[in-house]
């Protein structure tokens, strides 16, 4: 006698959560590339606010008798809320590609990690490093 196989496929690394979890999980694993192309537009929004706190919002614009922006507080304190929502946004998109390597079925080939992610996640540590040490202000 031969033994019978088990015709089902194999199951997700998330299948004993709820379906509701599930749901969302699947939502995010979705929403993968519109997170990316959402958190690089933040981050090329980032970059185009990065003269209103570095050097020329210090010192001026080198012309005879300009000084310091005098709104040089409301405009770093803009540059904090777009750099806290680009990270938000790119964390958020660095969970979505972990859920959809989750929700990829067991005999499927392992997902990659987005590079895109991983590079904007690094350029923002580095600007915050260089805000926070003082590097844009030379």
């Amino acid at each position: 006698m031969t033994a019978a196989k088990n015709t089902q496929p194999p199951l997700p690394a998330n299948a004993g959560q709820p379906a509701s979890d599930q749901a969302f999980l699947a939502f995010l694993a979705r929403c993968l590339p519109g997170l990316i192309i959402a958190s690089e537009l933040l981050f090329l929004f980032l970059c185009a606010l990065l003269p209103l706190v570095a050097k020329a919002a210090w010192g001026g614009s080198g012309s005879p008798g300009a000084g310091p922006q005098p709104t040089r507080g409301v405009n770093i304190a803009f540059f904090i809320a777009i750099w806290l929502l680009t990270a938000a946004t790119t964390g958020l998109a660095a969970y979505a590609a972990k859920c959809q390597a989750d929700t990829r079925p067991a005999d499927a080939p392992p997902a990659r990690f987005p590079r895109p992610v991983a590079i904007l996640a690094a350029l923002l540590l580095l600007i915050a490093v260089a805000f926070s040490a003082g590097l844009l202000q030379l």
